[in-house]
């Protein structure tokens, strides 16, 4: 059912909106927007994205509902039943100083811009970064539950019986916006700890954007191009980017790594 969660998880409450209605949308996206305006240039989201099983190959259901999980704030949007899809949450998804995680958070993205036309374009798969980050190539074939459990100590659990659910029901249950929530917010944990020592050297403006739900005659707007400079200590792994990213690593002794993100013109 729509409206405001309270979600209780490994000691942490956290504030799950689930909603149909893009004004509702646009409202949760101003707000994190407010909340992180002096360090948007480090946001970290975790992203999922569900849909209703299917069980044969052809059988290929659409998209349901996507969840946006910063910090103990989640969004849950329905897209199926959803009355448009607002401008700003195009424009959040393509802001490519955002870094939406995950694991398997490309086939994700690469899904929502197949079916909707939401263009994710900063994406980090979690399996891919610890594998690199902790030099175990085991991690690259594990999933977020086993992961989370080995890294930052915590437990999910995966039902079959809300997995397999029907995601595309007006009326979400509680177990399913529980799973739903815990699935975003632990990618989101788990990123932010995989992440530690990243950041860029400065601030970095969000376009404003004119709050309106008519996509009709909206494009991804284009990229400018930029140069960004991400410290991290200790330890060297290549970025792993989206879309038409080319990514560099460094090998000088300063243990930075540099990279380059080329234009993308929409």
């Amino acid at each position: 059912m729509e409206g405001c969660y309270r979600i209780h998880y490994s000691g942490t409450t956290i504030q799950t909106t689930v909603t149909s209605s893009a004004n509702v949308v646009d409202r949760w996206i101003s707000t994190t927007i407010e909340i992180h305006r002096h360090r948007l240039s480090n946001l970290i989201l975790g992203l999922d994205i569900e849909w209703r099983p299917y069980f044969q190959p052809q059988d290929r259901n659409p998209v349901a509902i996507l969840q946006i999980c910063e910090g103990h704030r989640c969004l849950i949007f329905q897209l199926l039943h959803a009355d448009s899809i607002p401008i700003s949450l195009h424009q959040f998804l393509a802001f490519p100083y955002f870094t939406f995680v995950g694991v398997g958070v490309q086939e994700d993205a690469e899904k929502l811009f197949q079916e909707l036309q939401l263009r994710v374009v900063s994406t980090m798969d979690l399996a891919q970064l610890a594998a690199d980050r902790y030099g175990v190539e085991d991690f690259r074939r594990r999933g977020l539950k086993r992961l989370a459990m080995e890294l930052i100590g915590k437990y999910m659990e995966k039902p079959k019986h809300v997995t397999l659910s029907q995601w595309d029901a007006k009326n979400l249950s509680d177990e399913q916006v529980e799973y739903a929530t815990i699935d975003a917010y632990v990618s989101f944990a788990l990123g932010l700890s995989l992440l530690k020592g990243f950041r860029r050297v400065s601030p970095v403006p969000y376009p404003l954007h004119q709050h309106s739900c008519n996509v009709s005659s909206w494009r991804p707007p284009p990229q400018p191009s930029f140069f960004v400079i991400v410290y991290y200590h200790y330890v060297y792994f290549p970025i792993k980017c989206s879309f038409d990213v080319e990514c560099r690593r460094s090998n000088s002794n300063e243990e930075t790594v540099r990279f380059w993100l080329l234009e993308m013109g929409s």
